[in-house]
């Protein structure tokens, strides 16, 4: 009895090994997951905002009465903006998947 024992010891242990290293796998992933998230983030409000601003502002300087143009790249802004904002509410509420920043 005591082997069986030892037996189903050892195989436990195998059994916490292999999930602690899965553990430590995911751990992995989910870090650089936020960073991805957070380097997408500032992309998208530094650099894909900023372009988007100048360009409405260089079509409505340029043509003034084309407003389906106009239309088209305020709706775009507004997706971009939406998603900023999206992203940056999650990473204040805790989002789990960028908890461990």
């Amino acid at each position: 009895e005591k082997a069986i024992l030892e037996k189903e010891l050892d195989k436990a242990r195998k059994t916490n090994s292999e999930q602690q290293q899965k553990i430590g796998v995911l751990k992995n992933y989910c870090s650089m997951n936020a960073k991805e998230r957070s380097a997408l983030r500032m992309i998208m409000e530094v650099k894909i905002k900023g372009l988007l601003d100048t360009i409405i502002q260089a079509a409505e300087d340029a043509v003034p009465e084309a407003s389906m143009l106009q239309d088209r790249l305020h709706a775009l802004q507004k997706i971009v903006n939406a998603s900023v904002y999206a992203m940056k509410a999650d990473d204040q509420n805790g989002d789990p998947n960028t908890a461990d920043k």
